[in-house]
Formats: structure tokens, sequence, C-alpha cells
């Protein structure tokens, strides 16, 4: 019993599996102001599957967003290095994020590939997939990136408008989400934007002094927002004055919050 045994052989070898840093995510300010790329790999051409682009179309003009492009191309007869160029070219538009379709057959590793590749290129993308090529998805995904934002709705050929429609709206906050910062993404832009703060107590001091004057003259600005102003608009090092200055006429927003307390502290 106390007889080592031997480990079992994998026969499939040592697979070295690159883990991939996903594109920034932007804010729903970058999206209506920016670009979004919507690549059709020629399946949503397929029976009731193009209404997954119509209807992500229109939940983004309700958030205000309407600025799109339109691709489609079909993957097939493409290698690898084939699909990266074809990602390449996308890329030109300078799009800010990009909804890719549909993995739903054969086409879906390829696909994937693209999508890879776009978030490679810097652009947040969101691959929409359905069954049984969605699990093919998640296995090109897990071994070629090691993450990536995949939408999984369940429609098959006979599913109707309706249906699909209905898919989307239910992934709706999935979609978005991919395509926007995380909470540690905020965190950190909040760490640093304070951090400058500390170090430029008098650049603060007339920042806040010359968004007061403009909001006295206009009206349009309110204390809230000059602070949020100032958080997205700042970055860098840290020291004191600002500090205790900041703790005392910042809004409740960031006074109460964790992490502007510990570094404040």
């Amino acid at each position: 019993m106390n007889k080592k045994l031997n480990p079992l052989l994998d026969p499939r070898g040592f697979q070295d599996r690159p883990i991939i840093k996903l594109a920034p995510r932007v804010s729903v300010e970058e999206l209506k102001r920016g670009k979004i790329l919507f690549y059709n790999n020629t399946k949503l051409s397929f029976c009731n599957y193009g209404e997954v682009f119509v209807r992500i179309k229109e939940r983004f003009r309700e958030m205000g967003i309407g600025n799109f492009i339109d691709y489609m191309e079909t993957v097939r007869g493409k290698d690898t290095a084939a699909l990266e160029k074809y990602a390449a070219m996308l890329a030109k538009e300078k799009p800010v994020a990009a909804v890719v379709a549909l993995g739903d057959m054969g086409t879906s590793p390829a696909t994937c590939i693209v999508t890879i590749a776009l978030e490679k290129l810097g652009i947040p993308t969101v691959y929409i997939t359905a069954p049984p090529g969605g699990d093919l998805v998640e296995g090109v995904a897990v071994y070629r990136a090691g993450n990536l934002c995949l939408c999984k709705i369940d429609i098959y050929q006979a599913s109707t408008s309706d249906e699909v429609r209905r898919e989307i709206d239910q992934k709706w906050n999935y979609i978005i989400d991919s395509l926007l910062p995380t909470p540690s993404d905020w965190a950190k832009s909040l760490i640093s934007t304070l951090r400058w703060i500390s170090s430029h107590p008098q650049k603060t001091a007339c920042f806040l002094l010359r968004k007061r004057s403009r909001r006295q003259k206009t009206g349009c600005m309110s204390r809230d927002a000059t602070w949020k102003r100032l958080w997205i608009t700042s970055t860098a090092n840290t020291s004191g004055t600002a500090c205790r200055s900041f703790r005392r006429h910042s809004p409740g927003w960031i006074r109460c919050s964790p992490i502007a307390l510990s570094i404040l502290a």
C-alpha cells in the first residue's frame, strides 16, 4: 500500500493556454460619441436570426447610442492569419466597441478567432452565440484566450421573431455590461484621482473655483457634477492638505466611499 504510484500519462501532451488581456472597457458617453461595430458572419441571414442585431440596436438607441457600422462577411475558407487580418481591417473603422454574431454552428470557432483578434486590437467585444455552437465557442475561448465576453441566447432555426427579441431582452444587461467598465476599473480610477488631488492642492482648488464660478453664471453644473468631472479627468500621486479639504467639501457619495476614506485617512 505504501508503494508510490506512477502518475498517469496525458496523451494530449503539454498545452500552452494563453490568457489575453481584454480591451479596456468604455463608458456610456464614449458609446454615444463613437462607432459601434456590428459584425455578421452571415449566419444572421437565416430564419429570424436577423432580429438579434435589430433588437440590440433598438436597445442601444433607447440609451441615446446610434452610430452603427455594419459588416457582413463569411469566415468560411479562412485560416487564423486571414481571420486576424480581417479583424485588423474592421479595426480601421476605429469603433469604440463591437458586437459579433452568430456562433451557432460550425463557423463558431472561426468567428471566435475574429472576436479574440478584436479584443487584442483594443476593441471591447461581445460575441453572441446560440446552441449547439455556443458550447464549442466556450472551448475555443478557453484554449485560445482564457477569457472572453460570450453571450449565449437560447434560439434555434424555428424561433419566431418575438422569441429572438425576447432572448436579447433577457440578456441585455449582460450584453451592455460586457462593454462597460467593471466596478474594479472605477475603483482604480478613483484611487488614482484621489492621489492626484492630494499632490496638486493648488490645481485642485483652481479647478473647483473655476467650475464654481461657471456654475454660478450658468446654473448648469451641480457640485456633484463638478466632483464627478474631477474624478473622471484627473490622474497621478499623493500628499495631504487637499485631502482634508477634499473630505470637508466633497459630496457624500465620495466621502462615504470605503476606498476614499482609506486613502484620505
